[in-house]
């Protein structure tokens, strides 16, 4: 059993730490992408639900646990398993788009990404910035608002409902990212060495959130202009009727979702 190790660490050299795991999770994950993409012929939803809940319960269970957090090695174990469901589940929406468009939304997400890091440096340096644990609420009730727009899209097949619900969340997921990183700086005094390795990962798991919402976009807007280009005069429901019919039962999930 590891014991937990009490090595505190100045602010500066966290932030060091963190951002050299961050980009050993982003290049590491690009490397892991480019060779499944090479080998995956077809995607699944399914298996993608079920990588993203795993990763999700194993990492309710690191932040409820002192031992996965503190004991080595393994808190790198659970962190490592955790980042490798993640890391395979966004594996579904990459196989379904060329290299070119994966290429660039991969590069898009990182953008964004480093842009909304830059921009809690200049609330942190510059700006006194608002209680963290306010704007975290803000970005929850965003999320719920998604959930209802999400809803609405199923009841009245509209596109543009499906399109807010996906704003709201990039919305919402850069508003938590901030609070995270606020956060970790008004805690910066009491956290530790083993720290940023879980800080490190949650920044990572809103770069992939970032990057899944870009691809179901992009999804999203290639499957209605083929719609919008079909020269066929077959209604919208018996179009989806038809469609729907000659997908394998796993791939139909993910037809009903990216295409509402």
């Amino acid at each position: 059993m590891g014991d937990p190790v009490g090595g505190h660490l100045n602010l500066y050299m966290f932030v060091i730490h963190t951002a050299l795991l961050m980009s050993y999770f982003i290049l590491c994950s690009i490397l892991q992408w480019m060779l499944l993409c090479i080998y995956m012929k077809h995607s699944h939803i399914v298996y993608t639900m079920i990588c993203f809940f795993a990763a999700l319960v194993l990492l309710t269970f690191i932040h409820f646990s002192q031992f996965l957090k503190y004991g080595k090695p393994w808190n790198y174990v659970a962190i490592l398993f955790c980042y490798e469901l993640l890391t395979l589940g966004v594996t579904s929406f990459i196989v379904d788009s060329s290299v070119g468009v994966a290429i660039g939304i991969v590069m898009g997400a990182i953008f964004i990404w480093v842009g909304v890091l830059a921009a809690c440096y200049a609330l942190i340096r510059f700006v006194g910035y608002p209680n963290p644990y306010t704007l975290s609420g803000i970005g929850v009730v965003g999320l719920m608002i998604s959930m209802v727009m999400v809803a609405v899209d199923q009841v009245l097949d509209s596109r543009v409902c499906g399109e807010i619900a996906l704003v709201i969340v990039m919305i919402s997921v850069i508003i938590l990212m901030i609070c995270h990183v606020l956060l970790t700086n008004d805690s910066s005094d009491i956290l530790k060495k083993e720290d940023t390795l879980l800080v490190a990962f949650v920044l990572y798991i809103h770069f992939v959130i970032l990057m899944v919402t870009i691809f179901i976009f992009v999804i999203r807007d290639r499957r209605y202009s083929k719609q919008d280009k079909s020269p066929t005069t077959v209604s919208s429901n018996t179009f989806r009727g038809a469609t729907e019919a000659t997908l394998d039962p796993t791939e139909s999930f993910k037809y009903l979702w990216l295409n509402d």
